[in-house]
């Protein structure tokens, strides 16, 4: 004690030794914590590597059971289908007679004598989108597409009846046709139904001209 009071150096190197040895217990603690998490993130990383794997030779698996050529045959079988009831017109004119006829006699079909039926300005196809990268659709495509398909509409108005707008709306989306209903306004104030249909059709003005039988679907000139 006496060579500690006479001599302050030697309490400045004790107390520099504990500071060095907490320093020391700090930073190891400062690396296991480190170490600890690393290897927590390591355990992770390893979790999900093993998980996307998996999920890829699922794939692959499923993939090797798949019978493409079924599936193609299916794929052209509904084409062909869709392309069966896709309407064909040589002009927009009589494709817009024709839905009025086909609304008509669906309306007819459910029991309904009074109606009114009004003929919308029909809409061009939604331009195809354009990705990064890719070439803009030349000027030539994109008229003979607008030339060719059309969505045709209508806006249908008729009284309300017990089960009438059900039997109206399984003729019109499930009459063997494309239509599809858009919108329902049901006014149980004047007890009137008004819906909005629209149909595609492709408009082929050869049709009017060519000598051959047209398609089955085809109107005719």
């Amino acid at each position: 004690m006496t060579l500690v009071r006479r001599f302050p150096l030697f309490q400045k190197l004790k107390i520099d030794r504990r500071l060095t040895w907490l320093l020391l217990v700090g930073l190891l603690a400062v690396a296991g914590e480190l170490s600890l998490r690393a290897w927590e993130s390591h355990q992770e990383l390893s979790k999900e590597l093993k998980s996307v794997r998996a999920r890829a030779q699922l794939m692959r698996q499923s993939a090797d059971q798949v019978d493409w050529a079924q599936q193609t045959q299916i794929m052209q079988t509904m084409r062909a289908d869709l392309e069966s009831k896709l309407w064909h017109s040589p002009s927009e004119a009589q494709a817009q007679a024709r839905l009025r006829d086909w609304l008509a006699a669906t309306l007819r079909a459910a029991g309904l004598t009074r109606f009114t039926i009004n003929l919308l300005p029909p809409q061009p196809p939604a331009a195809p989108a354009v990705t990064q990268g890719d070439a803009p659709p030349s000027a030539s495509l994109r008229e003979s597409m607008q030339q060719r398909a059309l969505r045709l509409r209508a806006s249908l108005s008729f009284e309300l009846a017990p089960s009438t707008l059900e039997t109206v709306l399984f003729g019109l989306e499930h009459g063997g046709e494309l239509a599809n209903v858009d919108s329902i306004t049901v006014s149980r104030r004047s007890r009137r139904v008004e819906l909005s249909v629209s149909m595609p059709v492709l408009v082929e003005p050869a049709l009017a001209t060519n000598n051959s039988t047209p398609p089955a679907r085809s109107l005719a000139p």
